[in-house]
């Protein structure tokens, strides 16, 4: 078996990935990966993208907007 698949898989891990945080004209908010564009597609026209961060998993970049937010005490 080849090193390099898995060295790649460590690599991406490591870098992480953007996440973005959308709002729409209702102020409700949409958080979901950079590269989603079927869940981009769903936010609207009328939303606008408030903030993003980069992060190795989903539940870390979670918790980054939840405190973005003023959500955690």
């Amino acid at each position: 078996m080849s090193p390099v698949p898995s060295q790649v898989a460590i690599r991406t891990r490591t870098q992480g990935q953007r996440y973005e945080l959308w709002r729409d004209a209702q102020g409700t908010y949409s958080f979901f990966p950079a590269d989603n564009a079927a869940a981009r597609d769903r936010v609207g026209p009328d939303a606008e993208q408030v903030w993003s961060v980069e992060a190795r998993s989903f539940e870390e970049a979670m918790r980054a907007q939840r405190e973005y937010l003023g959500w955690v005490r």
